[in-house]
C-alpha cells in the first residue's frame, strides 16, 4: 500500500500543476525518500519484489524528470508518466524472460510454494508462462495509458482518467487476478497432474 501511495501522491502533484510547479517538485523527492525507506526495510527482511524495485526505478526516473527537465519538457513527461510506469513493468517481466533469467512472478509464487518445487521444470514453465502473460498485461495497460495522447478526442476528462487510471486497474484486479489463482492449477491440469500440487500456484 505504501508504494501505491507513494506514485498516487506523485502523480496527483503532478496533474494538479500540470508537472511545472513546486507541489510536484516537493512531492517527487518526498514520495522517492518514502518509497526507498520502505524498500529498504523490506529488503532487509528478503521481502523486496520485482515489483516494488520497478516503483523505486520509476519514481527515481520522475524525479530526475520534474527537477532536471526545463518547465515544457516535464509537461510532456507528465503526459506520459502512467506509460512509462506500465513500460518499466512490461521491462521487469520483458527482460528476464529474453535473458533466461528468472521470471518476476517467481518471487510470488515462493510464498505459497513448497521448497520442494522450487527447482522444479514444472514450477519454472508455469512461471515462465505467467510472467509472459504479465508482459502482456502490462503491454496493453500500456496502450489503454497511451490512447489519450494518439486521440485527442480521449485526452480531456473523463476520458484520460477512464484511459489512464480505470481501465488499466481493471485489467490487473480482473484477468491479472485471475491468471494468478486459476493458471497454475490448469497447467498442473493439463500435464496430467491435478490439482494436487496447489502449492506450486503464483500469487502476488
Amino acid at each position: 500500500m505504501i508504494p501505491i501511495l507513494c506514485i498516487m501522491s506523485f502523480m496527483i502533484a503532478g496533474e494538479m500543476t500540470g508537472f511545472r510547479g513546486l507541489a510536484v517538485k516537493a512531492a517527487a523527492p518526498v514520495s522517492l525518500v518514502v518509497i526507498s525507506a520502505f524498500f529498504m526495510v523490506m529488503r532487509s527482511k528478503d521481502e523486496a519484489s520485482p515489483v516494488l524495485k520497478t516503483m523505486v526505478v520509476f519514481l527515481a526516473l520522475e524525479t530526475v524528470g520534474v527537477w532536471v527537465l526545463p518547465p515544457d519538457a516535464r509537461v510532456v513527461l507528465g503526459q506520459y508518466t502512467v506509460v512509462l510506469l506500465y513500460g518499466l513493468f512490461l521491462a521487469m517481466a520483458l527482460i528476464p524472460l529474453l535473458a533466461g533469467w528468472t521470471p518476476f512472478t517467481t518471487f510470488f509464487a515462493k510464498k505459497t510454494a513448497s521448497k520442494d518445487f522450487w527447482e522444479t521444470d514444472i514450477f519454472r514453465q508455469i512461471n515462465r508462462n505467467m510472467t509472459g502473460s504479465w508482459a502482456g498485461l502490462f503491454f496493453a495497460c500500456g496502450l489503454l495509458s497511451l490512447s489519450p495522447s494518439i486521440f485527442p478526442k480521449l485526452g480531456v476528462m473523463p476520458w484520460t482518467l477512464v484511459f489512464r487510471l480505470v481501465l488499466p486497474a481493471a485489467l490487473l484486479l480482473g484477468p491479472g487476478r485471475m491468471l494468478n489463482k486459476r493458471y497454475p492449477p490448469y497447467y498442473l491440469k493439463k500435464i496430467g497432474l491435478g490439482p494436487q500440487n496447489p502449492e506450486t500456484t503464483a500469487r502476488g
